[in-house]
């Protein structure tokens, strides 16, 4: 069964809940696989954070008025990119020039908005 996007997480069945968390799930690798910045592993364009990147998924999944159809293709991976790009604009946090984040993500230095991020957990610990 599938379920459109803009669903809340939490209706239907649970059956229907599970399918949603693994739509999530492995649409949010997918991103991962293309801009996630570490320094472990080897994404095609490294600008976002682990959380920047899911927090824009699940944005992107439940959005109630989506400007096309959840497939999970390309162009949903780049509407995710957009949303992260237009966060950090709001914000007035980390690189919003995406050519210039993955270059910097490329040469291994972190955005802005990771040395924050970074700097928080420090402070919480």
């Amino acid at each position: 069964m599938t379920t459109t996007q803009g669903t809340s997480p939490y209706a239907g069945s649970a059956i229907e809940r599970l399918e949603r968390i693994d739509r999530y799930e492995q649409f949010s690798e997918y991103c991962c696989e293309f801009y996630l910045f570490s320094s472990e592993e080897t994404s095609l364009y490294p600008f976002a954070t682990y959380d920047e990147i899911c927090d824009a998924a699940m944005a992107h999944l439940t959005d109630p008025s989506p400007l096309f159809p959840f497939d999970g293709d390309s162009a949903d991976r780049e509407a995710v990119r957009d949303r992260i790009l237009a966060v950090r604009k709001i914000l007035g946090s980390g690189e919003t020039d995406f050519d210039k984040a993955v270059a910097m993500g490329k040469n291994g230095i972190p955005s802005q908005w990771q040395t924050y991020q970074q700097t928080l957990e420090k402070i919480l610990k």
